[in-house]
C-alpha cells in the first residue's frame, strides 16, 4: 500500500498479490477514525494493453513505491520475479521490466527460493548501493540495516466488544493477522502527536474464512 494524499481523508493505493494483477484507489478515512472505501480496481496492463500474468503465473503483486510527481508507480512482483513500472491512470505499464540482482533471480538464473524473492519496496534517500558487492562478509556494520522491535500487535488493547473486526486469526489476539503492506504518512505539525508519523498497516487473509483483512492506524516517532 502506498500513500496518495494525506488531506482530511487520506487517500492510498492497495495492490492485489493474486490474478489479475490490480490496483485500487481507497479512501482510508482519518487516523484517529479509519473509514476504509475501496473505489474501482485499475487493472495492471502490458504495454501493449493486454493483462497479466504472464504465461499462466498468477500475479503475485507484493511490493508499491508511488514515484516522485506521482503519474507512476513501481510495484513487485514475486512471480518472475520482476520490478515494473506502471501509469497510475491507466494501469499500464510504463517501459520495460527493471533489471533484477542475479541473487533474487530463481534457479537456474539465481538462488532464490520460489516465493521467497521480492517480498517489498522501500523509497530510501542515502542508501549505501551494495549490488556491486559479491559478499557482505567483510563490510562495516554501518552497512547493514539494523531489526528492530517497533511494535507488537498482540500488546495493543483491542477496545471493547464490538470494536475489532471478525473472524480474528487469533482469539487471544484478535489483532494479529498476517500484516502484508504498510504504508508511512508524513509527521503531524500540531496535536498530541506532534513530530509523530502516522503509519498504516494492512493484512492479507489469504482468501481464507478464518482471516479478515484489516487496516489498522497507529502513531510511531522516528528516530532522527
Amino acid at each position: 500500500m502506498a500513500l496518495v494524499s494525506q488531506g482530511k481523508d487520506v487517500r492510498a493505493l492497495a495492490l492485489a498479490d493474486n490474478s489479475p494483477g490490480r490496483g485500487w484507489p481507497v479512501t482510508l478515512g482519518s487516523p484517529s477514525k479509519l473509514d476504509p472505501v475501496p473505489d474501482k480496481s485499475v487493472p495492471l496492463l502490458r504495454a501493449d494493453g493486454t493483462k497479466f500474468p504472464i504465461d499462466g503465473d498468477w500475479y503475485d503483486g507484493e511490493g508499491m513505491v508511488i514515484e516522485k510527481g506521482g503519474r507512476t508507480m513501481l510495484i513487485a512482483s514475486d512471480t518472475g520475479p520482476a520490478i515494473r513500472r506502471f501509469d497510475i491512470a491507466t494501469g499500464r505499464q510504463a517501459g520495460k521490466d527493471l533489471p533484477i540482482p542475479k541473487e533474487l533471480r530463481f534457479w537456474p538464473q539465481g538462488a532464490a527460493q520460489t516465493g521467497r524473492s521480492i517480498e517489498s519496496l522501500l523509497s530510501v534517500a542515502h542508501a549505501q548501493n551494495v549490488t556491486a558487492l559479491t559478499s557482505l562478509w567483510h563490510q562495516p556494520p554501518k552497512i547493514f540495516a539494523a531489526d528492530e522491535l517497533v511494535v507488537d500487535l498482540a500488546t495493543c488493547p483491542v477496545g471493547g466488544r464490538g470494536q475489532v473486526a471478525v473472524p480474528a486469526s487469533s482469539a487471544q489476539y484478535p489483532l494479529l493477522d498476517n500484516v502484508e503492506g504498510m504504508a508511512l504518512g508524513t509527521p503531524w505539525t500540531s496535536g498530541r502527536y506532534k513530530g509523530w508519523h502516522p503509519l498504516y498497516p494492512v493484512s492479507d487473509d489469504n482468501d481464507s474464512d478464518d482471516q479478515i483483512t484489516r487496516l489498522y492506524s497507529l502513531a510511531g516517532k522516528l528516530r532522527p
